[in-house]
């Protein structure tokens, strides 16, 4: 889910979930996109990702 992709229709429970899906499924460092133009949902989506297991934001 890029950022041409369902990222933007995603909730932030539905992007954690496909982080962790993501890390399960491959054994290769994973980027996740966390940016936002708002900062609490940037930080919000940031923490999710560090408790998936990703590798680089």
């Amino acid at each position: 889910a890029g950022t041409t992709g369902e990222s933007p229709t995603l909730t932030h429970d539905e992007q954690g979930q496909l982080f962790r899906a993501v890390r399960e499924a491959v054994n290769v460092p994973i980027t996740a996109g966390t940016g936002s133009n708002d900062t609490r949902a940037a930080v919000d989506l940031t923490k999710r990702a560090v408790l998936a297991g990703v590798d680089g934001l």
